[in-house]
């Protein structure tokens, strides 16, 4: 086992959602993008007051890194309204829903955070920065160099593997967009990828630097390719794609992608 202490970060997660295709919510509401350093993120989607003096946070924790995370030895948050004032500071230390998260890569966790005396504030939005000490499982449970990503949990399979081209992750559409039960159509004349779910229609085009989702266009840097047989489009464009959120980190030379659906 390893400890490790992870400094101040400011929940607001690599994270891109839009209003487009993706399975059915499982994360009620908007989660704070947080731009995270360490393999083990917190990002916080809601906030309401339970009483006159307790606020409950509710958020989750998401493991980017490369290792088993164990546990959370120590959890210290603030938490500031949409005005950016400081309405609550608490520190959880061996509490026994942390001490037995055992996340592997990709995974994630769902908790309640109660904060007693909590201050008044408008908590429609809220930022929370965070400290935390964590226990990492070695050693390191994904291979050097591979690029692994996870939807709501699960590993996607995929014939062909991610891969960076031009400084851009690229990704397999076909195989992200199945794991969330979202059809795919490829028309071979016209080189063109149709997904649609209950709702929402996203055509692509091979060769092009943008897509459309109900009409609207979505562009990234690199163009939608074939790769031995499979589509391949930049990361970007499925993370804006998806009415999802999707988490990104890079440890022990191996890269996690955790799509979760809202």
């Amino acid at each position: 086992m390893v400890k490790k202490w992870m400094p101040v970060l400011l929940c607001f997660v690599l994270l891109f959602s839009f209003a487009g295709i993706g399975a059915a919510a499982s994360i009620p509401q908007d989660c704070d993008s947080i731009q995270g350093q360490g393999e083990l993120l917190f990002c916080s989607y809601s906030a309401k007051y339970e009483n006159d003096n307790t606020l409950l946070v509710q958020g989750m924790f998401v493991n980017v890194g490369s290792s088993v995370v164990t546990q959370v030895d120590k959890l210290n948050i603030k938490v500031t309204d949409k005005n950016g004032t400081l309405i609550a500071d608490a520190v959880w230390e061996k509490d026994p829903a942390m001490m037995q998260l055992n996340l592997k890569p990709g995974q994630t966790h769902l908790i309640d955070l109660p904060f007693d005396g909590a201050l008044k504030g408008d908590v429609t939005t809220v930022d929370t920065s965070y400290e935390m000490d964590i226990t990492l499982e070695q050693p390191a449970i994904q291979a050097k160099g591979s690029i692994n990503i996870y939807v709501d949990d699960s590993p996607v399979k995929s014939e062909v593997a991610p891969f960076v081209k031009d400084g851009s992750t690229l990704v397999p559409l076909r195989a992200i967009f199945e794991a969330m039960g979202v059809n795919v159509a490829w028309d071979g004349p016209t080189q063109t990828v149709t997904a649609t779910d209950d709702t929402n229609k996203l055509v692509l085009k091979i060769g092009e630097k943008k897509l459309t989702i109900n009409g609207e266009t979505v562009t990234f840097d690199v163009p939608a390719q074939i790769v031995e047989g499979s589509t391949f489009v930049p990361l970007r464009a499925v993370a804006e794609s998806l009415n999802s959120y999707v988490f990104y980190g890079k440890f022990d030379d191996a890269v996690t992608i955790a799509i979760i659906s809202k």
